[in-house]
């Protein structure tokens, strides 16, 4: 990392940690949040395949380039009989500020999801997993790491194409101190609300709006997606007060009896400069049968 971008990362990184204060921690999404909603909530299931594994990669761009995110998830369908589905999920998430910081997180998962009638369904899950904060030594300060247990609840219903969700994050509270700073687990919570409208016979589009409640924040997506013949989506995604991202991608190419979906997004965020809302591109890759 050039000297000029480890400037900047002190200068937006580090002031609360030079003063030793506490700070609070809650995860920023993804882009395509709507590619996979266990990023969301436990208890997004899905019966359409016994095993899916999907990654994203988030990479910025602009000021703070070098500043990227990753995650796999892995899902298992383990039951599917009378109507009633389980499954078993392992996720992992690495948050990689520069060359210094390194945030982590893996989960075990486990949902259960049942039908109420020929066109609704409920849902519940519940996810546990430890976070890892890590940080190097640098002129900046001392490094260190700190490990503590986290985990999240959630449920999620469905009528025909309607789908709504609602999970709390974080419940643990837990604190991380790698340095001589604490950093705090908050609570909060994610809401989720998406539909599909078909227009024509080979158009659908797909509004998807999440909010997260939580005293002092205004994180609102607005995402929509247009599928043309169920196999190339383009759209953008709203981020209120943050910016837009324009995402194209490839959906469920069929390979026997396999399918593969590739996406891409670009995002272009405000002109006040800030980790979170700095440009950035994501890919994603998915692969199910």
């Amino acid at each position: 990392m050039s000297g000029f971008r480890l400037i900047i990362l002190v200068i937006f990184i580090f002031p609360s940690i030079v003063r030793g204060q506490s700070r609070s921690e809650v995860p920023d999404l993804f882009d395509q949040f709507f590619n996979n909603y266990y990023l969301l909530n436990p208890a997004a299931t899905d019966t359409s395949y016994k095993f899916k594994i999907r990654g994203e990669n988030r990479t910025q761009t602009g000021l703070f380039e070098g500043i990227s995110k990753l995650y796999v998830d892995a899902d298992f369908k383990i039951r599917d009989k009378e109507g009633r589905s389980q499954f078993l999920g392992l996720q992992a998430i690495n948050f990689k500020e520069g060359d210094f910081i390194n945030r982590s997180r893996l989960y075990g998962r486990y949902s259960w999801r049942t039908n109420l009638s020929e066109y609704s369904s409920l849902s519940a899950g519940a996810a546990l997993g430890i976070v890892n904060y890590n940080f190097r030594g640098s002129q900046a300060g001392a490094g260190g790491s700190s490990t503590v247990m986290d985990g999240s609840v959630g449920i999620w219903y469905s009528w025909k194409k309607l789908y709504l969700g609602i999970a709390g994050q974080q419940i643990l509270k837990t604190k991380l101190q790698p340095i001589n700073q604490q950093f705090q687990l908050d609570r909060y919570w994610n809401c989720n609300m998406f539909y599909t409208f078909q227009i024509t016979q080979f158009l659908d589009f797909s509004p998807h709006l999440y909010t997260r409640l939580q005293k002092g924040t205004e994180n609102v997506q607005l995402a929509g997606v247009f599928d043309i013949y169920d196999l190339v989506s383009a759209g953008v995604n709203l981020k209120y007060k943050r910016g837009i991202a324009f995402i194209a991608g490839f959906k469920n190419l069929k390979i026997g009896n396999s399918g593969f979906s590739l996406y891409a997004s670009y995002m272009a965020g405000t002109n006040s400069p800030s980790i979170l809302d700095d440009n950035a591109v994501e890919f994603y890759l998915s692969f199910q049968r």
